[in-house]
C-alpha cells in the first residue's frame, strides 16, 4: 500500500456526474504503491510530515493539518505506529525522486525485520508434509460422504490386513501415498498449488454430499410440513422430494 498527501486535480464526470481524481499527486500517489511490496505501508515524505505534525507532535502543522478528522488520529494513536526511514527511490514518470518511509503498527512492527532480510512478505510458505495430512483428511472426508470410513494402510510387514478386513464393506484400506502424485523436495510450489486446488474441491463436494445426506435424513419430516402448506402442488413437492433424497 502507497499513501500521498495534497490536493489533486478534480473535476466532474459528464457521463456519470462522479468526480474524477487525477493530475500529478494521483500520479505519484499511485507510483508510491507501486514501490511498495507485500504486507508493506509506504508513504511519502509529505505523509510522514502529517504524522510528525499530528500522531507524534514533534513538528509544526502543515497547511493540510487542520483537516485531519481527530478521530481518526486517536486511532492511529492507539495503534502505537512505528516510522521507518526506507530511503529515496526513483518515481517513474516523475522528475522529482521521493524520500519515503515504512509505517507499522506496533503489532506488526516484525514486519521490518522480514523486510530487511529480503523475505517476501506476499510468498506463502508450503510444506509438503501438511498437502499430505490434508489429502489423508480428504480420504476420510470422502469415504464418509458414502458412509464409510477410510483407514490409511502403510505397507509394513506388522500392518497386515485379514481377509476378513479387506472384505469389510464400510471400510476403505488404501495408502495414501499411492492414491496421491507423489511429492518430495523437487516437488514445484505451482505443483504443490494444483495439488491444493484439487483437494480444496474435492473436500467441498465431499461436505457437499454430507449435507445432501443431512438432508436426506430427514426429508420425511420435511415433506410432511411441506404437505400441510397451501400452494404446493404434487409436482412441486416430487421434485424437492427428489432433490433431498439424491446423494
Amino acid at each position: 500500500m502507497g499513501v500521498h498527501c495534497g490536493t489533486p486535480k478534480c473535476e466532474s464526470d459528464p457521463s456519470t456526474g462522479c468526480m474524477d481524481y487525477f493530475g500529478p499527486m494521483v500520479i505519484r500517489a499511485a507510483r508510491i504503491s507501486g514501490n511498495a511490496a507485500g504486507g508493506q505501508i509506504m508513504c511519502s515524505a509529505a505523509v510522514v510530515r502529517e504524522i510528525n505534525a499530528k500522531i507524534f507532535e514533534t513538528g509544526p502543522d502543515t497547511e493540510y493539518s487542520e483537516f485531519r478528522p481527530t478521530q481518526a488520529i486517536e486511532v492511529i494513536r492507539q495503534m502505537q505506529i512505528a516510522v521507518v526511514p526506507a530511503g529515496e527511490i526513483k518515481l517513474k514518470g516523475l522528475e522529482i525522486p521521493e524520500v519515503v518511509s515504512l509505517v507499522y503498527p506496533a503489532a506488526l512492527l516484525g514486519r521490518q525485520d522480514l523486510d530487511a532480510s529480503g523475505s517476501s512478505l506476499a510468498r506463502v510458505q508450503l510444506s509438503i508434509g501438511h498437502v499430505r495430512e490434508l489429502a489423508v483428511l480428504c480420504l476420510r472426508f470422502e469415504a464418509m460422504a458414502s458412509s464409510r470410513v477410510f483407514c490409511p494402510r502403510l505397507e509394513r510387514k506388522d500392518c497386515r490386513l485379514s481377509d476378513e478386513d479387506v472384505v469389510e464393506p464400510s471400510i476403505i484400506y488404501g495408502d495414501p501415498s499411492v492414491l496421491f502424485p507423489p511429492m518430495n523436495e523437487k516437488t514445484s510450489d505451482l505443483e504443490i498449488m494444483m495439488q491444493l486446488d484439487s483437494l480444496s474441491s474435492r473436500l467441498e463436494n465431499a461436505a457437499k454430499s454430507l449435507t445432501l445426506r443431512s438432508l436426506a435424513d430427514r426429508s420425511s419430516a420435511i415433506m410432511t410440513a411441506l404437505e400441510d402448506q397451501e400452494g404446493i402442488d404434487e409436482q412441486t413437492l416430487r421434485v424437492l422430494a427428489s432433490l433431498l433424497s439424491s446423494r
